[in-house]
């Protein structure tokens, strides 16, 4: 039997995507806080990878707990609100981070005039 694939690049992304909403790449800076296992409050500005209505990935150098809420702000996207995480991958000496919107909060893309 063979490995070949009959499907094109966008039917198996589409079979195995996930999300509600397309991710854009987007180079802005957020600013993270939370509070760690201590009750510390830790803020931490990063990069974000790619956003969505609903979320958003970066890359953090912290190990934040599944479902934990924490505070998200991008003042430039006009986003500020509460996210939870999603999930986190290690790569290198980061972790690659999936954040979920929560409590109404979501990006709405500017149109463009």
């Amino acid at each position: 039997m063979s490995n070949i694939s009959l499907e094109t690049p966008s039917q198996q992304r589409a079979r195995t995507q996930k999300r509600w909403h397309e991710r854009t790449p987007l180079p802005e800076l957020v600013s993270l806080t939370w509070r760690d296992k201590n009750g510390q409050e830790r803020v931490h500005k990063c990069r974000i990878l790619d956003l969505s209505r609903l979320g958003m990935c970066v890359s953090i150098p912290y190990k934040l707990e599944f479902r934990s809420f924490i505070h998200v702000s991008a003042p430039t996207l006009k986003l500020t609100g509460t996210a939870t995480i999603r999930h986190q991958k290690p790569e290198g000496l980061n972790y690659v981070t999936g954040i979920e919107f929560v409590g109404g909060l979501f990006y709405e893309e500017p149109e463009v005039s």
